[in-house]
């Protein structure tokens, strides 16, 4: 669903990313853009993704909107991938 909806946003279109900083692991973490609009941003308001509130606030009122409208990954239960990950 993610990937499919990323592909949509960026297929024939020039993608540019800029490192921002590195997070507590090291890996750098970047922004990327498609046509001036924040790809990150897009994937959160269209209920696919989840904004890590971890690594950055940058997307949590992107994602409180998306919530509210009770589509995509918000019209039912979920664990967060992060709490998986630990638990996997």
């Amino acid at each position: 669903m993610a990937t499919a909806h990323l592909v949509v946003l960026t297929l024939g279109r020039d993608v540019l990313c800029a490192g921002v900083y590195k997070n507590r692991l090291g890996e750098l973490l970047a922004n990327c853009r498609v046509d001036g609009k924040e790809l990150s941003a897009l994937m959160v308001a269209s209920c696919r993704v989840l904004a890590n509130s971890e690594e950055t606030t940058l997307y949590v009122s992107d994602q409180e909107r998306a919530k509210e409208s009770n589509v995509g990954l918000w019209r039912g239960e979920f664990v967060r991938p992060w709490v998986w990950r630990i638990k996997n």
